[in-house]
């Protein structure tokens, strides 16, 4: 209890100092009140979500591929197809390169947009985390692509979705809380997104959804639980949304080593934060099932590895970011275990 005084006083005041020096310092209400065994919405009421085990499970993949309108000429579905297999071997930015001049035959197709915007964000995702400009600079193109799609269609759940990943992305580059200009535009557009969740399912294994839930729970487990951050953005940290975004995710995906990663992370940040040992010991045992899953995402070999350093310091979950735990100069897609 004492360790958990001592942090939550240090988050108040490093707060403190990051929203007296923000230019963008914002009133707020105080957040409604909870229960604590209620689903976590984000953003109003009528965002809230339905209980995890009311959610169907996911359908299996389409047994033909799916294609925008304008791919019925061959030409131009030889270059979708061509794209697709450029992402299957991760090479997005080959991918992009291609949806991009599948744009000038289609413009007012969304789907192409944000297929761009996901490629660009996972050129972020795997830049090495050194290269901060680098990451920044696709997250940047990830949101711009997608917010062009969400002003074609402005109910494309997956074109918020990777506007906010886009965000996400150059916050996390530079340091959440170096971003503070940010933070308020990230939670609005958040918000949006968990009103109009993405659906599109690449694999059984891979939903947009799931993904979302995924890079949500992540933003609210990295950023302060601080009434003065709040004060002056007009967001705070969530470690208890965190968790239940995290749970999610899970349920969507039971074998996604990156989504029980960030299950873990988000027990043991709440389980030592409260004083709760059942959820410590739940994210022990997460961490140690992750080893026996497969890969099935280019980042799964680093989040394994992250499991085994959790493993050793499950104090250090509730700042667990691939930034900050995986470092080195060689591309995140092309690491070994």
């Amino acid at each position: 209890m004492v360790r958990r005084a001592r942090r939550r006083a240090s988050i108040e005041a490093r707060a403190l100092l990051l929203g007296v020096m923000s230019v963008a310092a914002l009133a707020s209400a105080d957040p409604p009140a909870a229960d604590s065994n209620a689903s976590q919405g984000i953003g109003s009421a009528a965002a809230e979500l339905p209980a995890v085990s009311a959610r169907p499970p996911l359908g299996p993949r389409p047994a033909v591929l799916w294609y925008p309108g304008f791919a019925r000429k061959d030409s131009l579905r030889e270059a979708w197809v061509s794209a697709l297999d450029h992402e299957r071997v991760y090479d997005y930015l080959e991918a992009a390169l291609i949806f991009e001049r599948l744009i000038g035959e289609a413009p007012e197709e969304p789907h192409t947009y944000w297929r761009i915007a996901r490629d660009y964000a996972w050129l972020a995702e795997l830049a090495p985390p050194s290269e901060v400009e680098k990451r920044a600079r696709y997250g940047n193109l990830a949101m711009a692509w997608a917010d062009r799609g969400l002003q074609i269609d402005p109910r494309c759940g997956e074109c918020c979705f990777y506007k906010y990943a886009g965000m996400g992305r150059v916050a996390i580059a530079h340091g959440i809380l170096s971003s503070m200009g940010w933070l308020k535009q990230i939670s609005q557009t958040l918000g949006k997104c968990m009103e109009i969740p993405p659906a599109f399912v690449h694999e059984p294994w891979n939903p947009e959804l799931g993904n979302f839930y995924y890079a949500a729970a992540t933003f609210y487990r990295l950023l302060p639980d601080s009434r003065m951050l709040e004060i002056s953005t007009g967001i705070r940290g969530d470690p208890n949304r965190s968790l239940d975004l995290s749970r999610r995710a899970v349920a969507l995906v039971g074998q996604r080593i990156d989504y029980n990663v960030g299950l873990a992370a988000s027990l043991l940040c709440v389980g030592h934060e409260d004083d709760r040992k059942e959820l410590v010991s739940e994210g022990r045992a997460v961490l140690q099932r992750v080893q026996d899953l497969r890969d099935l995402m280019p980042t799964d070999p680093l989040d394994r590895r992250a499991a085994r350093r959790m493993l050793e310091k499950p104090d250090s979950a509730c700042d667990y970011s691939r930034d900050a735990w995986n470092d080195g100069e060689q591309p995140l897609a092309q690491r070994s275990k």
